[in-house]
């Protein structure tokens, strides 16, 4: 049966029977925090639901060196023998989050383009998910110049190339020449809100009348701009936001947490809950041992349904997940959704 394809990352910190003849493939992303050795039970257990695994494993310097990150260090032998067995897809990601000086030299980049297709070769890697981000204006040419160059190598070893983009592009991200350049387009369509931004809001809204960006205005745009709707990999996050209010309702601090992390904070407590419709996000409210009231937007089971289905209106055939984690990080009730 064609699969829905879902790519699930594994973090350094899913559309079975309901959708019939629509689902095509599934690729999951893995948390860093997991690391190259231990391999999440939900990961084991669910190998089956998965066309694509990208864990994040690698960073991409500004010299333009490939290294693995801090505890993803090879081998990477258990995680290709699952992959192997199951016919998935094995492409890390290969990251770099302040580019701004790498992308500016050329020398580096073509270093880059060596570096990554070494490793790629050396532990014999189906691919990599690329994942250049805080990119500018003054990035944008460098950018789109790199990934062509890195995805003329890729195709030309017959590897498979993704991007990750941010949805939420004031010019600085050149959709239509990226999803050229390689064989998906992974847009991040969360990051929408949290504790780096003064605001109560989920992670993933699909409608935010308040502000500018939110799914449904960021899809439309992306599609406006001649990306082939085959090509998107629709991003959608494991994880909520929990913030901790100040008395006036204001937000005080906020925190990503996965699933297990929410329910554990709620657990033994009296919560109120509820949906948001234009948000397509669920939210929790509750008092913590402090006194402190508390809102916790998360990425449940009836929000991962409504933005599949979204998703799916848009001729959108390809879901991507962030993250897995050690602990699993989705919804529990997720994971039976996956075609088998």
């Amino acid at each position: 049966m064609k699969r829905l394809f879902f790519i699930i990352g594994i973090s350094t910190m899913l559309a079975g029977a309901v959708y019939g003849a629509d689902v095509q493939s599934i690729a999951l992303c893995v948390h860093p925090a997991v690391g190259g050795a231990r391999i999440p039970e939900a990961l084991v257990l669910n190998i089956s639901r998965i066309d694509m695994l990208m864990p994040m494993w690698f960073d991409i310097t500004d010299t333009g060196d490939v290294r693995p990150r801090e505890g993803c260090a090879p081998p990477y032998d258990g995680y290709r023998a699952l992959c192997t067995s199951n016919n998935v897809l094995l492409m890390p990601i290969m990251r770099n989050f302040k580019p701004a000086k790498f992308l500016a030299d050329m020398s580096a980049r073509t270093a880059a383009v060596d570096a990554v297709m070494n490793a790629v070769s050396s532990y014999r890697f189906d691919g990599i998910l690329l994942d250049i981000e805080e990119i500018t204006k003054a990035d944008t040419a460098s950018h789109v110049e790199f990934a062509e160059a890195l995805g003329a190598r890729m195709r030309s070893e017959k590897r498979t190339f993704a991007i990750a983009v941010n949805t939420r592009s004031r010019g600085e991200w050149d959709y239509t020449r990226l999803a050229a350049a390689s064989d998906h387009l992974f847009c991040m369509f969360y990051d929408y809100a949290g504790p780096w931004k003064k605001v109560i809001a989920p992670t993933a809204p699909m409608r935010w009348k308040e502000n500018p960006n939110d799914i449904e205005r960021d899809l439309t745009s992306i599609l406006a701009s001649g990306v082939d709707a085959k090509k998107i990999i629709f991003g959608i996050a494991f994880y909520g936001i929990d913030f901790t209010l100040n008395d006036d309702g204001s937000m005080k601090q906020a925190a990503l947490l996965y699933h297990d992390q929410i329910e554990r904070a709620i657990a033994g407590r009296a919560v109120e809950s509820g949906w948001d419709a234009d948000y397509a996000s669920t939210w929790v409210k509750y008092i913590d041992d402090k006194k402190q009231a508390h809102i916790v937007w998360r990425e449940d089971v009836s929000a991962y349904a409504a933005k599949t289905a979204f998703a799916r209106s848009n001729g959108i055939r390809s879901i991507g997940i962030w993250a897995v984690t050690k602990t699993g990080g989705a919804d529990p009730a997720i994971w039976p959704l996956l075609p088998e």
